[in-house]
């Protein structure tokens, strides 16, 4: 479980993928996480590990 920094809300890691694109950010690794509502959400990791701790 991870709770995210400024709003307190809980969240359960999915996995990881790797971003598609065309540009810089080609390849790079995302976290997926699931809220209470189901709704999946992906960010960097580095911005992930930033924005979230565990719980």
């Amino acid at each position: 479980m991870w709770q995210h920094v400024a709003t307190s809300h809980r969240y359960v890691v999915v996995g990881t993928a790797l971003l598609q694109m065309d540009g810089p950010a080609d390849l790079t690794e995302l976290v997926v996480y699931r809220g209470a509502d189901g709704r999946q959400w992906a960010r960097p990791v580095s911005e992930f590990l930033q924005r979230f701790v565990q719980r």
